[in-house]
């Protein structure tokens, strides 16, 4: 089993060859968010859109590496993103967010 994580959006649980599916399922979920914020005078920035698949390292390896298509925009999903200020890898390690927190903390330390 392995789960697919749509940034700030959606998780979802399901088994890897299921994984096709659950991409167009994703897609459609981000269309009607897409179409909410259409409603209020937002806009949804893909750019800013990031999709990740998590679970043990062989699990991730066999789900689809097909883009999320939203209006033109593919969308691969990465091996690690930002979620509220941290960031997490595919593997559910935290390798990628220690590095990152280390060279604020040298950088810091190197401006004193």
């Amino acid at each position: 089993m392995c789960t697919l994580t749509l940034t700030t959006f959606k998780y979802t649980a399901m088994l890897t060859h299921q994984s096709t599916e659950l991409m167009a399922d994703m897609a459609h979920c981000v269309t009607s968010v897409e179409t909410w914020m259409a409603s209020n005078w937002l806009r949804l920035n893909p750019a800013k859109t990031d999709v990740i698949w998590l679970g043990t390292s062989r699990r991730v390896q066999q789900c689809t590496t097909d883009p999320l298509q939203l209006h033109g925009a593919a969308i691969k999903p990465s091996n690690s993103v930002r979620d509220l200020g941290v960031f997490v890898a595919s593997g559910f390690t935290l390798v990628d967010h220690v590095a990152h927190i280390t060279s604020v903390c040298f950088f810091h330390i190197r401006q004193l």
